[in-house]
């Protein structure tokens, strides 16, 4: 039987310090990247703040925290509309910060561990050049028609054709718009369930202020999705 080679502990030492020398440039620039946590809460935290707001977190992770809050108009921060769900918030906070957006956003559920239990570790040291995660690696990838919402179906086909109309910049643009997807065509929607994720500056800027205004504005402010016909 062959015995087994140990390096020696000057070797190991060695091995170490070229490891901690190569590392050291990510961690400092990791240190450096400013990322705001963004969580969408209505009423959950009336009672209790998660301990994940605690500074001494904060510092382990290295983000800090911005919130909206829904429940009196004399504090700061108020938002006073709770339609679209978290998308609400999250489209909020990009047109309120578009122009002085951090590094790094990070938008959460109120209660980010139920849909990924190692959340925090995962935003703890985000890649300088990262631009965008769905940070919900465990959820299911669903699938949706417009008929999976019976009786309403049409309002929801139109829903989904105004925002994509909105984020491809094609307002005024019917024609190419129709181009692109016919009328005639179905439409369906495919993604990771329940929306938590980190984006970039970069990315957010790839599209212009008001297309973020008016996304906010169909989803997250106005009675309904689509108005009129």
């Amino acid at each position: 039987m062959q015995s087994k080679v140990r390096p020696s502990s000057s070797v190991m030492l060695l091995l170490l310090s070229i490891l901690l020398l190569h590392c050291l440039p990510l961690i400092k620039h990791c240190s450096g990247l400013q990322k705001v946590l963004v969580p969408a809460i209505y009423k959950e935290w009336v009672h209790k703040k998660p301990w994940w707001t605690e500074q001494h977190v904060m510092d382990k992770y290295n983000f800090t925290i911005f919130t909206y809050q829904k429940l009196n108009s004399s504090l700061p921060h108020f938002f006073q509309y709770n339609r679209g769900a978290e998308c609400g918030v999250y489209l909020k906070y990009i047109v309120d910060h578009y122009d002085n957006f951090p590094d790094i956003a990070i938008f959460v559920h109120a209660k980010p561990h139920e849909h990924s239990q190692n959340w925090l570790h995962m935003i703890g040291c985000i890649s300088p050049n990262a631009t965008f995660m769905n940070i919900n690696m465990n959820d299911m990838w669903i699938t949706r028609s417009p008929s999976y919402w019976k009786g309403i179906e049409i309002w929801q086909e139109q829903c989904w054709r105004d925002t994509l109309q909105t984020a491809w910049g094609l307002l005024g643009n019917t024609s190419e718009f129709h181009r692109r997807l016919p009328v005639d065509k179905d439409i369906w929607m495919s993604a990771q369930c329940c929306n938590q994720f980190f984006i970039s500056r970069d990315m957010i800027r790839r599209r212009p202020l008001h297309v973020w205004r008016h996304l906010l504005d169909i989803i997250g402010i106005q009675n309904a999705c689509h108005l009129g016909r």
